[in-house]
């Protein structure tokens, strides 16, 4: 949740960053000209050979910091606050690019954060793994296929296996440009689980994602932006399923 949050910040910024950009860019024509020049790159525009505004939010984010420098070197091309027209001074893009600059470190602080999370939770699993495997090999030793105690363990009766409990508790929240970490609750008697995803307006039902194996979490990736999506999880018992599955939908964000 903190990693999307942080996202989502970086995106709202960088929709003002660039429509500054863009207020700037009317503005610089009068003393520029609309053709391209060496000084509408000092200036920060820097696609080549183009005054457009730059494409991406790195180029952004050079841009403003170029822009800052640019009009207070030139305080008369400055559209002052208060007046039909929106600002274009010196402070308000010195402003936006500490404003972004913090935003994309708080972003990249979320995603370490949570790579650090997920690797911690990943030598746990190994860890739990080898002392679930010394388990079973204890309780095969000491109880028949077909004794009914295997289930407190949560584990299948080797004899007649069940389908597995419902996963519980889905909860979706962005992890970077066009993907989503699911998380969500394991299915008593679970061994793996079905990740299915809807793209609402493209997908006429759920489908295939991929399997989560023994982990109950999963990034989904290359999600367009501005789409709503919706995710289901489906846990397994080797071939047995269980009859139904949490659910839960988000929004993608729309790419400025």
């Amino acid at each position: 949740m903190a990693t999307g949050l942080a996202e989502e910040a970086v995106t709202e910024k960088d929709k003002e960053v660039r429509q500054f950009l863009v207020d700037a860019h009317s503005m610089l024509e009068t003393p520029l000209g609309k053709a391209w020049s060496p000084e509408w790159v000092l200036a920060g525009y820097t696609e080549p050979g183009s005054t457009a505004v730059p494409a991406s939010q790195d180029k952004r984010f050079a841009s403003i910091g170029a822009l800052s420098v640019y009009l207070a070197q030139h305080p008369t091309y400055q559209i002052l606050p208060g007046g039909p027209l929106r600002e274009v001074t010196a402070s308000r893009a010195q402003a936006l690019n500490t404003q972004l600059s913090h935003a994309r470190t708080a972003a990249n602080a979320a995603r370490n954060a949570q790579k650090a999370a997920r690797d911690a939770r990943d030598a746990g699993y190994a860890a739990l793994r080898k002392l679930l495997i010394a388990l079973v090999d204890e309780l095969t030793l000491r109880l028949g296929p077909d004794d009914p105690r295997w289930e407190i363990f949560g584990l299948n009766i080797p004899s007649s296996p069940r389908a597995p409990e419902p996963a519980k508790d889905l909860t979706l929240s962005l992890a970077g440009d066009g993907q989503i970490l699911a998380g969500w609750k394991r299915g008593m008697r679970s061994d793996d689980n079905r990740i299915l995803i809807q793209v609402v307006g493209v997908d006429a039902d759920y489908r295939e994602y991929g399997k989560s194996g023994n982990v109950m979490e999963s990034v989904i990736k290359d999600l367009p932006p501005g789409a709503v999506v919706k995710v289901k999880i489906i846990a397994l018992n080797g071939s047995l399923e269980a009859t139904s599955g949490p659910e839960a939908q988000i929004s993608m964000p729309v790419s400025p």
